[in-house]
């Protein structure tokens, strides 16, 4: 089953994925295998809020999965500077267009 979220952008392609009645996305917190990005928090409601938080600080504490890594970079950081660069690059395009 696929449960449809409206959110800040009415992304109506975001949706909660159950398989068996499980939150496939809260099951990948609980292993480790994913990171919950809380900047986007707000648009859950507040029980799913609260289990997602619990999910990623119970994988952190235990140190499973992901959490196995010493400094473990969340998705957003490791894109961060390739995005700076490409930004650089289009810039120069930019300039020499002119």
């Amino acid at each position: 089953m696929i449960a449809p979220l409206n959110g800040r952008f009415q992304r109506d392609r975001v949706c909660i994925v159950y398989l068996n009645g499980k939150d496939v996305g809260l099951a990948q917190l609980d292993a480790g295998l994913a990171w919950w990005f809380r900047k986007y928090a707000h648009e859950q409601p507040p029980k799913e809020r609260i289990d997602y938080e619990a999910a990623e600080d119970r994988a952190a504490a235990d140190r499973i999965g992901l959490w196995q890594d010493k400094n473990p970079v969340p998705p957003w950081e490791w894109r961060r500077p390739m995005r700076q660069r490409l930004n650089a690059a289009r810039l120069a395009i930019d300039y020499f267009r002119v």
